[in-house]
């Protein structure tokens, strides 16, 4: 039997602030979007409540209630950051988590009967987590989604409630019908033919509010039944992108550890990059090689969400030079190697590992990923230089570079031929993969980056948008095929179609849909192959 708990977190958003913003307690807040006149208040604190301010209210009303309450605007990225730590504190309790985007989270439960046997104690685990994060929540169990988000709407302040297996359609019979969400037209009717109870509304024939209000009416009974639809949808958290780097040998020399960061900075880079996202806050830690362990850490935040990595890199500069770590000292309690005061390092202790994380990123333009790709040249450069020497040194047959071959075995597809004199970038050029839409500006070739692994993707054709995810959902501008392609692969044979799409972003996105060798040749779903840079 399938069970799910709710933790809900009333008025999100303002208690996010709260708990970021813990000097903003004890004043009248009231969060909307001030540079509108026809902006309506979307949250409120205590203080402002008691002087009559609502959800709903356009601003104008509520800064005539309350004209000495603090504005505070919208922040959908600072919300999603929030939610992202509220879903990576539920996800040790259930391998299924979600939210519905107004400060509930579920927890899919089917299956860990034996992991969790009391539901009383799961709750009131699940309330701690969230507590820990500043963030108090109401926490419901029961058998569907919308009885526990209902329930989780119905108990006191810090206060959990588990709802018997079965018993989920007489949980919502005794309450009133204002525990239940519907529209007001619908809201109206009830009034005028008396019904105060969900279980008035239960009684109704089937399909009375449907013949009337449509789908919606039909959502309503549903919802009196507890039988509604997934009311949340499902997220997977995602690890904030980190790089260590453990040194063989603890340094504190300044020149080192800049070129060290260098290199961490980079691969960070990269890694958000890949995941199509801009850096907006860096924390770096540094683990000292004394007895205790110690750690420097520091937050660094760009101007704005960037990929640029010498920008980043200066930034990095910038702090080391004011000698960050802690000096250490000599048996009479002074600072050794005082003297050397130009050297702001010489006292400092060695650094043993170099951590870093991007604490914050952001959704990265076109421009950004382009210019993170074109960084690159340089890097081709200094190869082409290095190959250069390399084969003065020791040959033309000293240096070798893969080389794609027209075969339909995998196994024989690369051949190794040496390089001479010409920049890796250059020779590796010829063998790019390209198309019509992936054309680069001049006579570049645009290059292929193949995913790790095809990722699913829902494409509407007629509608003309392509989604990454529930969230991430992209126009497209031009659209290139179909593109068949036939043959074996081994022993056996694959028949596929390929689209290359080119979305309101600036990406050049690969999709392919596989079609079945038998029965019809019937098209799967489409997946994501790769991106055109």
């Amino acid at each position: 039997m399938s069970r799910t708990a709710c933790a809900w977190i009333p008025r999100f958003e303002l208690r996010a602030r709260l708990s970021e913003q813990p000097e903003l307690g004890g004043q009248a807040l009231i969060i909307a979007d001030a540079s509108s006149t026809r902006s309506v208040v979307v949250g409120a604190s205590d203080e402002a409540r008691e002087q009559g301010v609502a959800v709903g209210m356009s601003m104008v009303t509520a800064r005539a209630l309350c004209p000495e309450a603090l504005i505070i605007p919208p922040d959908a990225a600072f919300v999603r950051e929030v939610s992202e730590r509220v879903l990576r504190a539920l996800y040790r309790f259930a391998p299924v988590v979600g939210r519905d985007g107004h400060g509930a989270f579920f927890l899919d439960l089917r299956g860990l009967e034996r992991l969790h046997p009391d539901e009383q104690a799961l709750a009131a685990a699940i309330a701690r987590a969230t507590a820990e994060l500043c963030l108090p929540s109401l926490v419901a169990i029961a058998d569907e989604p919308i009885t526990a988000w209902i329930a989780s709407r119905c108990l006191e302040r810090s206060v959990v409630i588990t709802i018997p297996p079965g018993e989920d359609e007489a949980f919502l019979a005794q309450l009133p019908m204002s525990a239940l969400p519907m529209p007001d037209e619908i809201g109206r009717l009830c009034r005028v033919l008396g019904l105060e109870k969900v279980a008035d509304l239960q009684r109704l024939p089937p399909g009375a509010l449907c013949r009337r209000f449509g789908r919606v009416g039909e959502e309503v009974e549903l919802r009196a039944k507890a039988r509604a639809h997934e009311v949340y949808s499902v997220e997977i958290p995602v690890d904030p992108e980190r790089v260590e780097l453990p040194l063989d040998d603890p340094t504190d020399d300044y020149e080192v550890l800049l070129f060290l960061h260098k290199s961490v900075l980079d691969r960070l880079l990269k890694q958000v990059a890949a995941r199509r996202r801009a850096l907006a806050a860096l924390s770096i830690e540094l683990v000292l090689s004394d007895s205790d362990r110690s750690v420097v850490t520091h937050v660094l935040r760009p101007a704005r969400p960037t990929l640029d990595g010498r920008a980043m890199l200066e930034l990095v500069r910038l702090w080391l030079e004011r000698g960050p770590l802690p000096a250490t000292s000599d048996e009479d309690g002074s600072a050794a190697n005082a003297n050397a005061a130009d050297d702001c390092y010489a006292a400092n202790a060695m650094v043993d590992s170099i951590g870093m994380t991007a604490i914050e990123v952001a959704v990265a333009e076109a421009r950004q990923l382009a210019l993170f790709e074109r960084n690159a040249v340089l890097d081709d450069d200094a190869m082409a230089a290095a190959i250069a020497r390399l084969v003065a040194a020791f040959g033309s047959d000293s240096v070798v570079r893969p080389q794609l071959t027209s075969s339909y075995r995998p196994e024989t597809r690369i051949q190794w031929v040496p390089c001479v004199g010409a920049s890796a970038k250059a020779q590796g050029d010829s063998a790019a993969v390209g198309a019509g839409a992936g054309a680069g500006d001049g006579d570049v070739p645009p290059v292929l980056s193949l995913l790790a692994e095809a990722t699913p993707v829902t494409l509407d054709l007629t509608r003309r948008w392509l989604a990454f995810g529930e969230h991430e959902q992209r126009e497209l501008v031009q659209i290139d095929g179909p593109f068949h392609l036939e043959g074996q692969w081994w022993d056996q044979g694959f028949r596929r179609r390929y689209l290359l799409v080119r979305t309101d972003l600036g990406e050049v996105c690969l999709l392919y849909q596989e079609a079945a060798l038998r029965f019809g040749g019937a098209l799967g779903e489409w997946y994501l192959q790769g991106f055109l840079d």
